[in-house]
């Protein structure tokens, strides 16, 4: 017996996205539909060949071909191989186009609840090294969430808001309290009965919201850290000793801050003394240009594969870069320096003092 191949082309044009499986299942079930009708139609040829009868084969019209994949109301109009090349319509649920993904604004913020000469100093600081930081000047953790909420409720069309930093530059302690007060009715209060931000008073706050006290800061917490914050959120305190003892792990104060924010977002620490210094170009510790530019790469603020540039470079550099000639810094002491310091006024000691630069993470 002879054998017989036979070879049915077969073209799939599909129009839209096939994103589910029912229609994976409605393309299947088209083509299938297809090829039994190619076969059908191969079996009547054959059939008349045997009764000795003209064959004349029914393809489809070329004047047809630009009309194959046309989409109908019903579904695809496609042209047939058993009725001389008419259309005919398959039926296929018209798919839609998955949402576009919204384009992320990320956000990131300094907030400050510290005056005087350590809070001018870090201002300084941020600003020159955290230009795309907003510099907010607050007095309350509740304000904090304000600021954030009113931020996020103006998003452009196509856009999704995200918070990638947050900066907090404040007084603390190993305690793991920050001199910062939970909220904006608590800031009228006198200094001694003002609730500042502490483990106790976290909890406390959780306990008032449950008893549906705060109700807009309750609100507007709930809606910022569930909606602008998580994973990829970092929280950065810039107050001393807030991460704790470093020989110990994250003090309790770092994780109900993490709580506060969602539970999410990474929180990092200082296990040290805090300081910021405005230094001059001239005065002792900086007396020309190109020691200023040494410094910086001594302190990591440069790249140490700069130093070998010649001293007219070096002065060109600094003129550019702090044009005001002062140049702002940051510093954390700790070990037996800390203890000569004790609570004075961190900004008063000098850039020297800068003997570690240590930090406790919380939330890898």
């Amino acid at each position: 017996m002879p054998l017989v191949n036979v070879h049915i082309p077969l073209t799939i044009r599909v129009t839209g996205v096939l994103n589910d499986d029912a229609g994976l299942a409605n393309l299947g079930a088209a083509v299938e539909q297809a090829v039994r009708t190619r076969i059908t139609a191969a079996y009547q040829q054959l059939r008349l060949l045997e009764e000795g009868r003209q064959v004349c084969v029914d393809e489809p019209s070329e004047e047809f071909a630009d009309e194959r994949a046309n989409l109908n109301p019903s579904g695809y109009t496609v042209a047939s191989y058993d009725r001389g090349g008419q259309l005919t319509v398959l039926p296929m649920p018209a798919t839609t186009q998955p949402p576009a993904r919204p384009e992320i604004d990320e956000l990131d913020y300094a907030f400050f609840f510290a005056g005087g000469p350590f809070g001018e100093s870090a201002r300084a600081f941020l600003r020159k090294y955290y230009p795309e930081h907003r510099q907010v000047a607050i007095h309350s953790i509740e304000e904090l969430f304000d600021r954030i909420w009113s931020d996020t409720r103006q998003v452009r069309r196509g856009h999704r808001e995200h918070v990638r930093e947050i900066v907090i530059v404040t007084h603390a302690n190993v305690y793991g309290v920050m001199q910062v007060p939970m909220t904006r009715a608590g800031v009228a209060l006198p200094p001694n009965e003002r609730p500042i931000f502490s483990a106790e008073e976290t909890v406390k706050l959780q306990e008032e919201f449950r008893k549906h006290l705060h109700t807009r800061f309750a609100e507007r917490r709930h809606i910022v850290a569930t909606s602008v914050i998580d994973t990829d959120t970092t929280i950065v305190v810039r107050g001393c000793n807030f991460g704790g003892e470093p020989e110990e792990g994250p003090t309790e104060g770092m994780e109900k801050l993490r709580a506060l924010f969602g539970g999410q977002p990474r929180v990092w620490a200082p296990t040290a003394y805090q300081g910021y210094e405005v230094l001059k170009i001239g005065g002792s510790m900086l007396p020309n240009a190109p020691a200023a530019f040494d410094w910086l790469i001594e302190q990591g603020y440069l790249p140490v594969e700069m130093l070998p540039a010649p001293d007219e470079d070096k002065k060109k550099f600094i003129q550019r870069t702090f044009p005001d000639g002062t140049i702002p810094t940051e510093f954390l002491v700790e070990g037996p320096a800390s203890l000569k310091i004790g609570g004075s006024m961190l900004p008063e000691c000098p850039g020297r003092l800068r003997l570690a630069h240590q930090t406790r993470i919380s939330g890898d």
